[in-house]
């Protein structure tokens, strides 16, 4: 149980408690949305700054373990949408790039840009998605994770990770088909 007056009063010592106490929790939604270590590390600070920002917001209802998820998911979600608004200009003037060099080796140069082409309708689809289904189709996908290692870091039910991942992969289908007519 936290000492609400303490947390709300933003106690230097308490949070430092809680951060011993909630760092793995912080530090597991990081490493998930990190693309490398030092993405995770500065996810993780900014996590924690949030969490000070908002203590006033938590209200006690819900568990707290909960509410520090959903605020580090909140704060991994926002840097993951401005890290793609800025990676969309590049990766389209890459694509654009890729078209206009001539291509070595073996690859023919029509299936190349085929290629890339399938790659950003994919990546599109993505922006699509909502962001609890995005994070079950990142860690089961991307990470290798099983539904009982995804349903323990998101906190629920396995068979709500298998809805996710289901409802994911049938949306993807439907916006990838929508965007190749």
């Amino acid at each position: 149980m936290i000492n609400l007056d303490r947390f709300w009063a933003g106690e230097k010592g308490y949070f430092d408690e809680l951060v011993r106490t909630y760092g793995p929790v912080v530090q597991s939604v990081a490493e998930v949305y990190g693309r490398d270590t030092d993405h995770a590390d500065n996810l993780y600070q900014e996590i924690w700054t949030r969490l000070f920002q908002k203590r006033r917001h938590y209200s006690e209802e819900g568990r707290f373990v909960a509410w520090i998820r959903r605020v580090a998911i909140n704060v991994c979600v926002e840097d993951f949408r401005a890290q793609k608004v800025r990676s969309k200009g590049m990766a389209r003037l890459e694509a654009l790039g890729e078209t206009g060099i001539a291509c070595g080796g073996d690859e023919d140069p029509l299936a190349k840009v085929e290629k890339e082409e399938k790659r950003l309708v994919l990546h599109r689809a993505f922006d699509h998605l909502p962001p609890r289904q995005m994070e079950v189709i990142k860690k089961r996908y991307l990470e290798g994770q099983n539904s009982k290692e995804i349903a323990e870091t998101m906190g629920i039910a396995p068979a709500t990770v298998r809805s996710l991942a289901r409802k994911a992969i049938a949306r993807l289908r439907k916006i990838v088909k929508g965007f190749s007519q």
